[in-house]
């Protein structure tokens, strides 16, 4: 069904960008989020229950469609639902790929208004006057677009005020630091091994790329996100092969003018040309954001298969918690009026998400909300972003649930999880261990270890929307008071 150019012209319009670092769970939310609203139907005699519970318009049976709107905005890449979707609804069920470039999906809602609290332009809202008014122009529409990027670029942000020689010596920096100087111990190699005159021969920035990429890639797979340029994790279908991710970090110290140079104008070509625009067109046009925040993967004893040291996990949080601080600060928040709109703050509500909320028992999700709470206060972003937003919350959240909340039997009766990991026939009961109360945080007590559930079968999905928890107080908070 086409809507009119009437419709659409009158629609209510909402960006929602939705951030966060690279495997915080951005495109299974996206992919929940809106097929919980196309099922809406499935639980409106039933209060209470499914993945919109929490949700206003859906509980006071408001909602009267919502629709992929593949028809808007054509010429721009558009996030793949229905694949996502299908992944997830399989017979062996898998999590969706990552998304590999930036990507929009536009749902259109059309619901019923709030007599009670309506107002308008055209008409006294009674009853009567909104059948007159359906009749003429059909009833409300809000166009939701979701926005969709790889978590790998959020760390570009931290760099667009840098120049390339102190870029370099950050960097180097970091390599050196903890474990990442046993994965960066190839780049550091060929970096020393250049004599002093060597030109900027294509072949070596090739090799310097190729092993500084290795190195950023063995870092994001132990947990550690601050690692740049993001786009050389995932370029993008518009950034593979380009030269201008041909660049590393070279310091001062080690000299190679020539090759430096070059190496500066990369950098510099990579600011302007891709991380520079990327922010301005997708972050700075946002109506809401949602930022996804993986703590429990932080907190983890364990990362694969790979038993961390107290030391390292302490490493992990620290660096976590400066990407997380560096790349917050970048964004400007507004409070909804005409005047933070001219000058370019649109985003008015912000919503940080503690994700993966079906990882912890439940009585530990409020404290997983709480720790979170305490993260943005370290870092110093909680009382700047209430001060400039209209409004800002904090919930702890899993778009899908993966895992069913367990009892023992018997005394000391220990809340557990049931769920399955990768190459496990069956679901099998855990405990994950608690959450922290404390903060900061003992690391000697912590004794919290995360399992990569796979998503369980979930037969009647594809009607009722994925089982999910605080999703739809996650859809309220960000669009209930503009379906009025």
């Amino acid at each position: 069904m086409e809507s009119s150019r009437l419709e659409d012209w009158l629609a209510q319009r909402l960006t929602i960008g939705v951030t966060g670092f690279a495997r915080s769970g951005k495109t299974v939310f996206i992919t929940s989020f809106a097929h919980a609203l196309i099922s809406f139907a499935a639980f409106q005699n039933q209060p209470g229950q499914g993945p919109l519970t929490g949700f206003s318009l859906a509980q006071q049976k408001r909602l009267r469609s919502v629709r992929v709107r593949d028809d808007l905005s054509p010429t721009y890449p558009h996030f793949p639902f229905r694949a996502m979707r299908d992944a997830l609804l399989g017979r062996i069920p898998a999590w969706p790929t990552p998304t590999e470039g930036i990507s929009r999906l536009i749902l259109e809602i059309e619901y019923e208004p709030d007599h009670v609290n309506q107002s308008g332009f055209w008409l006294p809202f009674s009853r009567a006057s909104h059948a007159c008014r359906t009749k003429i122009i059909g009833r409300p529409h809000l166009q939701l677009e979701l926005v969709d990027y790889p978590g790998e670029w959020l760390m570009d942000l931290a760099l667009l005020d840098k120049e390339y020689d102190a870029w370099s010596e950050d960097m180097w920096q970091l390599a050196i630091s903890g474990r990442r100087a046993r994965m960066s111990e190839g780049f550091r190699s060929l970096v020393a091994s250049l004599p002093s005159d060597t030109n900027a021969d294509e072949d070596i920035i090739i090799a310097l790329t190729a092993e500084w990429k290795n190195y950023l890639k063995a870092a994001l797979d132990e947990g550690l996100p601050f690692n740049q340029p993001g786009r050389l994790l995932r370029p993008g279908p518009e950034g593979k092969h380009a030269p201008v991710l041909r660049f590393a970090p070279i310091p001062n110290q080690f000299g190679l003018p020539r090759l430096r140079k070059v190496l500066r104008k990369r950098f510099k070509l990579y600011q302007d040309e891709l991380a520079r625009p990327f922010f301005k067109m997708h972050f700075a046009k946002m109506d809401r954001q949602v930022v996804l925040v993986d703590i429990v993967r932080v907190l983890s004893q364990r990362y694969g298969d790979k038993h961390l040291t107290l030391q390292e996990r302490e490493e992990t949080f620290k660096e976590f918690s400066e990407a997380l601080r560096l790349s917050l600060s970048a964004f400007r928040y507004g409070q909804g009026t005409l005047l933070s709109g001219i000058q370019g703050n649109r985003t008015n509500k912000a919503l940080f998400v503690a994700t993966k909320a079906d990882h912890v028992v439940r009585g530990d999700r409020v404290h997983l909300e709480r720790l979170l709470g305490n993260i943005l206060h370290l870092i110093g972003e909680h009382q700047r972003i209430s001060q400039e937003t209209s409004d800002a919350a904090i919930m702890a959240l899993a778009s899908v649930r993966a895992t069913h909340d367990m009892r023992e039997q018997n005394s000391p009766y220990r809340e557990l999880l049931s769920g399955r990991r990768a190459g496990e026939p069956e679901p099998l009961l855990r405990d994950p261990g608690a959450i922290p109360l404390d903060f900061p945080i003992n690391w000697e007590e912590l004794a919290f270890e995360y399992a990569a559930f796979e998503p369980l079968p979930m037969l009647s999905a594809l009607q009722e929307g994925f089982p999910a928890i605080n999703l739809g107080k996650a859809i309220e908070f960000l669009i209930g008071n503009d379906c009025k």
